[in-house]
């Protein structure tokens, strides 16, 4: 078996040559979506076989061949990696969309709070499932704790959310959140301080009572990103905790969108980050729409976007179509202009650059470092 066969090729009986890998492996940006986005609908098409099954819908034997299955994905393989992928268009008469336009509305207002009153105001009631929103933040600036924080609200509040995190260990994200509900200093939680063991434990107690122990699941994916394996598991948990089962659409956060790009490309096109950062922007938005679910996604700026007056739409590094294709697009850094009462309070502002969904504005917010919090401006911290 060749090296390519070994990193992209499913089996050792794989009948798949050499130079068709290689081929594969040459791709440029848009088949690789294309593969990503076949390999996603096949495992969901698989779950909702499967799910059949076991819920005694249908007979096993209704379900198919598998071997037939696996041949026909070969086929679709080949066709891909020839023709490169399609598209299907939908549809539909401005009486038909007018007929639904109550349903929409009821969708809309399934919006899931942030905890942040602001910030839910401008996207109309929070995050609405079947979209995409982009957090562009500066190295420290907080964006992880933003999204974390944002993270655990909706799941507390009983939404199922799925966490990929490809920089810091879950157990960082976790410290993050005992800091917040305890007001603990973070850096003594990182540390387990034997002096604060009483605190940490109190706020490990007040965990444990949260719809979040249970809803927030978090996948630590150091290595090459699987969008397929991600919308598979993200339908298993949100299968368990979402809209049948009382908890509603559900929330996947990706942090962060420069590094799951260069994880998802194959060694040969390393140079072409910018089209991978466009494709996977458009592969989140797919899943988002796939899933009915919110996909929240972090990304880098370029140094000439930190600070005051930065135009968000212009600050995202290796931005490829980032502003095309989200829903929303937000930069967090810190408010040069504004200046806070207490020293253990920093200014903070959350530009929101674009939005599909109301107003685009600016957000003040205050942070409060040594708890990992994040409050609006004028907001005693809870």
């Amino acid at each position: 078996m060749t090296q390519q066969q070994q990193q992209y090729g499913p089996s050792e009986d794989d009948s798949t040559t050499p130079d068709e890998w290689a081929a594969l492996a040459d791709g440029n940006a848009a088949t690789w979506r294309g593969l990503d986005a076949l390999t996603a609908n096949m495992a969901a098409k698989i779950r909702q076989a499967r799910a059949a099954v076991l819920a005694g819908k249908v007979d096993a034997s209704a379900v198919g061949d598998p071997d037939e299955l696996a041949r026909k994905g070969r086929r679709a393989l080949d066709m891909l990696t020839q023709a490169g992928p399609s598209t299907e268009a939908t549809a539909a008469t401005l009486g038909d969309l007018a007929a639904l336009y109550w349903q929409r509305i009821a969708e809309q207002r399934e919006a899931a709070p942030t905890g942040l009153a602001g910030l839910d105001k401008a996207l109309g009631g929070g995050l609405q499932p079947g979209r995409l929103m982009v957090l562009l933040g500066a190295p420290g600036k907080g964006k992880t704790t933003l999204a974390n924080q944002i993270a655990e609200h909706i799941a507390s509040g009983g939404r199922p959310v799925v966490y990929l995190t490809m920089e810091d260990p879950a157990w960082a994200l976790l410290a993050k959140t005992l800091a917040r509900l305890g007001s603990l200093d973070y850096a003594g939680v990182l540390q387990g301080r034997a002096s604060m063991r009483p605190a940490i434990n109190a706020a490990l107690a007040e965990l444990a009572t949260r719809r979040s122990a249970s809803r927030l699941l978090y996948i630590e994916q150091p290595g090459r990103l699987s969008l397929a394996e991600l919308q598979e598991r993200a339908a298993a948990h949100f299968a368990k905790y979402g809209s049948e089962n009382g908890g509603g659409p559900g929330l996947v956060v990706v942090d962060y969108l420069q590094r799951a790009a260069r994880a998802s490309m194959p060694n040969s096109v390393q140079s072409e980050l910018r089209l991978a950062v466009s494709a996977l922007t458009d592969q989140l938005r797919d899943l988002g729409r796939e899933l009915d679910c919110t996909v929240l996604a972090l990304g880098s700026q370029n140094r000439a976007g930190y600070g005051n007056g930065a135009s968000a739409l212009a600050s995202a590094k290796e931005s490829g179509d980032i502003e095309y294709g989200c829903d929303v697009l937000a930069a967090i850094g810190e408010d040069e202009k504004r200046s806070t009462t207490a020293s253990f309070i920093k200014p903070w502002q959350l530009n929101i650059a674009k939005n599909r969904q109301g107003e685009t504005r600016p957000l003040d917010l205050d942070w409060y470092p040594d708890r990992q919090q994040f409050t609006m401006a004028g907001e005693a911290a809870k």
